[in-house]
């Protein structure tokens, strides 16, 4: 009965690691496939905003936008 517990226990913790690491690496795909690409495109305009002489507000604020697209928080 101690063995069934005991076993059980360490079942438990080994799926509460294998969930731990699963939504760990789901997380870094999401960001790797989806926020990168949406920051460098946001980057890109930021850029050819800057080109412009009018746009260099915006450009700048779009460099703050793909920022916080990339680092939340």
């Amino acid at each position: 009965m101690l063995g069934l517990l005991i076993m059980s226990g360490i079942l438990a913790f080994l799926l509460w690691i294998g969930f731990k690491i699963t939504g760990a690496v789901l997380k870094a795909c999401v960001w790797l496939v989806i926020e990168v690409p949406i920051a460098l495109v946001i980057w890109a305009v930021g850029l050819v905003c800057c080109c412009t002489l009018i746009l260099i507000p915006t450009g700048v604020k779009l460099f703050g936008a793909g920022l916080k697209v990339l680092l939340p928080g």
